[in-house]
């Protein structure tokens, strides 16, 4: 729509609609929240995800694939990634063609409600945790701190404003008010009022101004294909200590769609092979595209030493590395070529089992 409120045009849509948090991609793209098809086992769980559709509403596409628990308040950070909000906790965030899913902020972190993260204009990111806002400084996004002038009352958003300048949404925390909108200039210890009308509640307030465009993003994916590649550098770095067992093996699984009629394991995963490490930890395998995927790091007797949820997917065509298992994302990785990538990946994207390396 105009700036003025006319105009309004439908941009995008999903069958069943219930479309939400629109924003605009560098390429000029829509992103927007809409209901998820559900996995086999999770149909009742079945949430949101985030798509892409071109401005006209052509070229629709799913751009997160998580099987159950719904993706919200997708934000377009200036680097071009998208962060949103993953099951109402945690911070994640996905180039703008679904490629590298990552955290970004909440694992490891004791549960709590965290919403509305916006990015400032130093590259910094603020959110509501708690009804509270907190910061987050993006050379270490784990972690995150509430400013010495927190506001007293409930927050219901944070809106970043040039110059350093916060606009927040407030519930006075004496007597039952609404949500106005108040300022709160850097340094200052009170909220000035901007708009509060006692009958309403005002919200996810958004500044109407021109601003930079965000970094584009080269993308690999090639719709035609129906598969992605997966590698580590070394499987064995683990985070535990020496005496732990350490891997030998990997184990790939892949959550199945409720409309999926092919066998399962049990009913709502399929078990797509087991990959041996080779001598320096590396493994490197094929896996289909666009399907929710969890790992299990098991030892030479193939017990679990430990495993990961469903976490992760490749979109066609995706090469996707991880350092190691459970690794610290602060640290750099070995400086070295993966013995796995040398002997290329093991096939675990055909269906029927004939792909598994046992």
């Amino acid at each position: 729509m105009k700036a003025d409120g006319s105009g309004a045009r439908r941009l995008a849509g999903v069958a069943g609609g219930d479309c939400g948090s629109p924003s605009r991609l560098p390429d000029g793209r829509v992103l927007f929240t809409a209901p998820a098809p559900g996995f086999r086992g999770r149909r009742a769980a079945a949430g949101r995800a985030l798509f892409a559709a071109a401005a006209d509403g052509t070229n629709l596409q799913r751009l997160t694939f998580f099987p159950e628990g719904a993706d919200a308040d997708p934000t377009i950070l200036a680097d071009g990634r998208v962060l949103f909000v993953r099951g109402g906790a945690t911070l994640l965030a996905v180039h703008s063609d679904g490629t590298g899913i990552h955290a970004f902020h909440g694992p490891g972190l004791p549960a709590a409600a965290r919403v509305r993260p916006r990015e400032a204009q130093d590259r910094s990111v603020w959110f509501v945790e708690g009804g509270r806002p907190f910061r987050i400084d993006a050379r270490r996004p784990g972690r995150a701190a509430a400013p010495a002038a927190a506001p007293e009352g409930t927050v219901r958003a944070v809106e970043p404003l040039p110059g350093g300048d916060l606009l927040l949404s407030i519930r006075p925390a004496a007597g039952r008010g609404t949500f106005g909108l108040f300022l709160l200039r850097g340094g200052s210890l009170r909220p000035v009022p901007v708009l509060d009308d006692p009958d309403r509640d005002e919200v996810d307030p958004v500044l109407l101004a021109p601003r930079p465009r965000p970094q584009g993003h080269l993308s690999i994916v090639k719709a035609e294909k129906d598969r992605g590649r997966i590698y580590a550098v070394d499987a064995r770095r683990t985070g535990r200590g020496p005496a732990e067992p350490r891997p030998a093996a990997v184990r790939i699984y892949e959550a199945l769609p409720s409309s999926d009629p092919g066998p399962a394991d049990d009913g709502e995963e399929r078990l797509l092979g087991e990959v041996p490490l080779e001598g320096d930890g590396s493994f490197y395998a094929e896996v289909p595209a666009d399907r929710p995927l969890r790992t299990e790091a098991v030892d030479a007797g193939g017990r679990v030493v430990l495993g990961s949820g469903f976490a992760f997917w490749v979109r066609p065509n995706e090469v996707r590395a991880c350092i190691g298992c459970h690794e610290d994302p602060a640290v750099a990785p070995p400086n070295a070529f993966p013995e796995a990538v040398r002997r290329g990946p093991v096939d675990l994207a055909r269906r029927g089992g004939e792909g598994r390396a046992r």
